[in-house]
């Protein structure tokens, strides 16, 4: 069973990894904070293997912030990738109540900073009509959408958090438009979290959050296939590592959770670097 594990550590080790759901920045940041957590996610990711991942910052608690405060954080995360070319990749954070201007917020991270995609936290559950002109955009310009979810046992803390039903109903509302689920171990009861996604073909979903049940990488898997599901750490690195080493996968499907080539080019296609 060593044998087994310490190969598995090899193979991380020695293959392409994209870790596709990290922050830098939480809340009301500066560029000084993000620089330093971005110091210590790159010597992190250097010690592990892991070889580029993608970076945002957000404001949680459902609050709607100022768009300046947005922008500031952006263009913190921004200018640490900038400073980190081909190991971090930014994501903007945007709030759908500033309607226009989070459009527009959108756009000038992409000519600024080459962005990915876009983030979105539980202000608005991600099918709510606010959120069409961002999913719209997203789909026009090669962008995904990478969106804070769960299934809570007290639903109160987050009252307008997504779960998979609603990231099912956003995909049929949005064919075109690729979207990430975030966390699917991120706490609460993640067996909900695989229902309705069989049918949602332009619906991914990372295997980050600090939770640790057994099965939970196997049982999605099985639901919607290795080439859906993306390794994600959101501030669980041994966690995250761990839980896809042991999982009972093949190579082939460990190896693609590890790094999806489909879905990095797509990204890398509405990207502006």
């Amino acid at each position: 069973m060593r044998e087994e594990y310490e190969r598995r550590c090899r193979q991380f080790r020695e293959n392409r990894v994209t870790n596709w759901h990290e922050h830098i920045g939480v809340g009301e940041v500066c560029y000084e904070d993000c620089r330093r957590y971005a110091e210590k996610l790159t010597r992190a990711m250097r010690l592990c293997g892991m070889d580029r991942t993608v970076v945002t910052s957000c404001i949680t608690g459902g609050a709607h912030a100022a768009m300046e405060t947005i922008a500031r954080g952006n263009d913190a995360v921004g200018r640490c990738c900038l400073e980190n070319p081909g190991v971090l990749y930014p994501l903007a954070y945007v709030d759908p109540v500033h309607g226009e201007a989070a459009l527009r917020e959108i756009e000038r991270c992409r000519r600024a900073y080459g962005i990915l995609g876009i983030k979105l936290y539980n202000q608005y559950t991600i099918d709510n009509d606010i959120q069409d002109p961002l999913l719209d955009y997203c789909a026009d310009e090669g962008l995904v959408v990478l969106m804070h979810a769960g299934r809570p046992t007290d639903p109160g803390f987050q009252p307008y958090i997504t779960d998979s039903t609603h990231m099912a109903r956003a995909a049929k509302k949005h064919p075109e438009t690729r979207m990430i689920m975030a966390h699917i171990a991120g706490g609460g009861d993640w067996n909900f979290q695989l229902r309705g996604l069989e049918d949602a073909p332009n619906v991914y979903v990372d295997i980050s959050g600090s939770v640790l049940d057994a099965g939970t990488v196997e049982g999605l898997v099985r639901r919607i296939g290795a080439s859906r599901v993306l390794f994600g750490t959101d501030g669980s690195f041994s966690a995250s590592i761990g839980r896809l080493l042991a999982a009972d996968l093949t190579d082939d499907e460990r190896l693609t959770i590890m790094d999806n080539p489909v879905l990095w080019s797509y990204v890398k296609g509405g990207a502006r670097v």
